[in-house]
């Protein structure tokens, strides 16, 4: 579902803050792995606080609807395939416009 919206709203020329901020979130995580890999072993205890900080906030925003430990599992799951639906989504439905 939420590929399908992202792909067809990247086709109509729609380009919600959210998902701008996804993909500017993934870059940012991304760029500093990649950094922390060839330069300065250092900073993956930056990347690792910013992971465990994302893991935290996707269950804290959804917790109060699920009021479930298992809630501690899924919810961070949920949030990442979403995102992850979401960036396919939206690279497709660009892509097939070129």
């Amino acid at each position: 579902m939420f590929y399908r919206f992202a792909k067809g709203d990247a086709e109509a020329g729609i380009f919600r803050p959210k998902v701008v901020f996804i993909f500017v979130r993934y870059f940012f995580l991304v760029s500093l792995c990649l950094y922390s890999l060839i330069v300065s072993w250092n900073l993956f205890f930056l990347v690792f606080f910013l992971l465990f900080f994302y893991i935290t906030w996707s269950i804290l925003k959804n917790y109060k609807y699920v009021k479930k430990i298992e809630a501690f599992l899924y919810l961070p799951l949920i949030q990442v395939i979403s995102d992850i639906a979401i960036i396919k989504g939206t690279l497709s439905g660009l892509f097939i416009n070129l």
